[in-house]
């Protein structure tokens, strides 16, 4: 089972905090549903009240600080009916360092680990354009007036773009394996 956010952005935001941009919408989120008041979330439909309650989930998870992330296991199994595995999406894991993978190998001794990986260049171009398509709505632009090609002619030559930096698997397969015994590992594309 997945949680009802697939992506929870967890591991990023706590443990590589400057690599997560995802705690400003949760706090977002949750403002703009307090100013609903209590009688229009009442009146919202089961499916809309669980994605509301996720967005506090979430919020308590990245507020945790005790060991054992039980805050994170309360968000992972929110949505849980019984099925065998459970899980969490989240492609900005790429990012994470290697004592990241290996204190999430620890959480379980059954922890596994799945990356799906795409053609590198899709990726890349994919994600540009979705970036660009963000900054025209969220009247950036900086961004925006750049000519898709200049934007990509950018974020190659960038080491640190974040978008190239997750078209490098080999990177991240690197740190996943220094950490990680293959046999918890699983590479589909």
């Amino acid at each position: 089972g997945l949680p009802v956010q697939k992506e929870l952005h967890y591991w990023t935001t706590v443990r590589q905090p400057g690599a997560s941009h995802w705690w400003p919408r949760v706090t977002f989120e949750i403002e703009k549903m307090e100013r609903w008041g209590l009688g229009a979330r009442l009146l919202r439909g089961p499916g809309r009240r669980r994605h509301d309650r996720s967005w506090h989930l979430a919020d308590a998870m990245y507020r945790d600080t005790a060991p054992g992330h039980r805050a994170y296991a309360d968000t992972l199994f929110q949505a849980w009916h019984g099925e065998p595995v459970v899980g969490e999406i989240t492609p900005d894991y790429a990012y994470l360092r290697a004592e990241v993978f290996a204190e999430m190998a620890a959480l379980h001794p059954d922890v596994r680990f799945v990356y799906i990986m795409r053609d590198p260049i899709d990726r890349l171009v994919s994600a540009l354009r979705m970036s660009m398509r963000r900054a025209v709505r969220n009247d950036a632009p900086r961004i925006a007036e750049l000519p898709f090609e200049e934007r990509l002619e950018a974020a190659a030559s960038d080491p640190e773009e974040r978008n190239l930096v997750l078209s490098q698997y080999d990177r991240t397969i690197a740190r996943l394996e220094s950490v990680v015994a293959p046999e918890r590992i699983g590479y589909f594309f």
